[in-house]
């Protein structure tokens, strides 16, 4: 297991990776925590023989955090829903959804660490 150690913005995030063989290939398994906000979300992504990838765990450290972005995002969808009394989301209700997801610290950070996963190597 390859433990990553993050400080970005005085937050603290932490990446545990782990490659893990199988029958076809191999497959990356990364968690990202951090403690701040609560979040902590796991991405298993499967290979067939090698990666592409600038930095080892690179593609699974990165659908960790878009998993996580995605909870909040659903978690923002479901209390406006239940709040507003909506049958369904039109182009508008989505957009004020999103607006509402932007001013989320949490949301927000991770969409910074996305950017910071592609810039960085590790």
């Amino acid at each position: 297991m390859e433990n990553i150690n993050l400080t970005i913005q005085n937050v603290q995030v932490i990446f545990e990776n782990k490659c893990i063989p199988d029958r076809f290939g191999f497959s990356h398994v990364s968690t990202v925590r951090i403690p701040f906000y609560g979040i902590e979300k796991t991405s298993i992504v499967t290979y067939l023989n090698r990666t592409w990838e600038a930095y080892k765990y690179q593609r699974s450290m990165k659908s960790a955090v878009y998993a996580a972005r995605s909870t909040i995002l659903d978690t923002i969808i479901n209390r406006e829903t239940f709040r507003n009394n909506w049958k369904r989301i039109s182009k508008k209700r989505r957009e004020a959804v999103r607006a509402i997801a932007n001013d989320t610290p949490g949301f927000t950070f991770l969409g910074d660490l996305i950017n910071y996963l592609d810039v960085h190597e590790f």
